[in-house]
């Protein structure tokens, strides 16, 4: 049971940080927004798809938030490795 929950909160979040990377992405290139605040921008876009699809699928939705967490934390260390080889 609790395998199978990370199981799928690994997979929500390996989802997610790329369509996090997408969305601030956008945002970057419309908004003005200073560097330094990309990485909370990210945490908090990957909190709301995630409670958006919690929401849609009637998911737990303590569990997504947390895995909202983890994807927008990824999707902002895969948007600082994307620099870095720039």
């Amino acid at each position: 049971m609790i395998e199978e929950l990370i199981n799928n909160a690994v997979l929500v979040a390996a989802i997610l940080a790329p369509i996090t990377t997408g969305i601030i992405e956008v945002v970057k290139q419309t908004a003005n927004i200073d560097k330094q605040y990309l990485p909370i921008l990210s945490l908090l876009v990957g909190i709301l798809v995630a409670v958006l699809i919690a929401l849609g699928t009637d998911q737990d939705l303590v569990q997504f938030v947390l895995v909202g967490i983890v994807g927008g934390l990824s999707a902002s260390g895969l948007y600082d490795q994307v620099k870095i080889k720039e």
